[in-house]
């Protein structure tokens, strides 16, 4: 036994989850009981495993900057990884889809103002063949563009209700936000003032919520206060910050 499992960690340590009998609360006279919490447990090992990257999508795209980043380096600490990107906004369009989520996608359309205004059943729906079709459907995926644009609006649905329902398809290990401040912000994009003004909103609210909802040990929050070194280096600089920061979670 202790050999094989020497085996297991050494070969893939991050699908290993030991659990200590002491931590299962049930009594030893209760198995039934001891085993559903067990599998509560272990149910964590089951789900793709996700990480959002949440940047602002300007005339300087950070959000894509920062996830080719990512996905250049190719490593979770030491070891290399292939992430898999998957943006809400190339997600929630139609013509990528199976037949059943493309019809309802398409009746959908007429009752909403936008792509990402879907029923809740129907955003888990495309998330979780999004998954399921990937070349590797356990991930680790980067999602980007989340929360979507019409997380605010009132037909939309809200920061707290997508991310609670991406966290209950995967394992979410890390969020980082990357941060225009309000000098920086009017040199990333050509929009007018209350665009601006509306954009600077959003990204407080997106602060505000996942701070709420969250662990800061979870967040990754990184300012972009300055851009003199140019707009790639700073996404090289918030790519090799959260990697650091998730290193530290391991």
């Amino acid at each position: 036994y202790e050999r094989a499992l020497k085996v297991f960690k050494e070969k893939c340590p991050s699908a290993l989850l030991t659990i200590q009998r002491d931590s299962v609360k049930a009594p030893p006279e209760e198995p039934l009981k001891a085993a559903e919490q067990i599998f509560e447990m272990a149910k964590t090992k089951f789900v793709p495993k996700a990480y959002v990257v949440i940047a602002p999508s300007t005339d300087v795209d950070f959000g894509k900057m920062v996830t080719s980043a990512l996905c250049t380096t190719g490593k979770l600490g030491s070891k290399p990884t292939k992430f898999t990107v998957l943006d809400t906004v190339e997600l929630f369009q139609q013509g990528k889809h199976s037949s059943a989520i493309e019809d309802a996608l398409h009746k959908a359309s007429f009752s909403t103002t936008a792509p990402d205004c879907l029923p809740s059943d129907l955003w888990m729906q495309v998330f979780q063949e999004a998954f399921a079709t990937s070349a590797n459907p356990m991930g680790p995926f980067l999602i980007t563009n989340i929360p979507t644009a019409s997380a605010l609006s009132a037909v939309g649905t809200s920061i707290r209700d997508q991310f609670n329902m991406l966290g209950s398809l995967t394992s979410l290990d890390g969020i980082l936000h990357v941060r225009l401040t309000d000098e920086v912000l009017p040199q990333c994009s050509s929009e007018e003032a209350e665009a601006l003004k509306t954009r600077k909103a959003f990204q407080s609210h997106v602060q505000d919520q996942i701070s709420k909802q969250y662990s800061k040990d979870l967040i990754c929050d990184f300012v972009v206060d300055d851009l003199s070194v140019g707009a790639p280096a700073v996404a090289s600089k918030a790519c090799a910050t959260f990697l650091a920061f998730l290193g530290k979670m391991e």
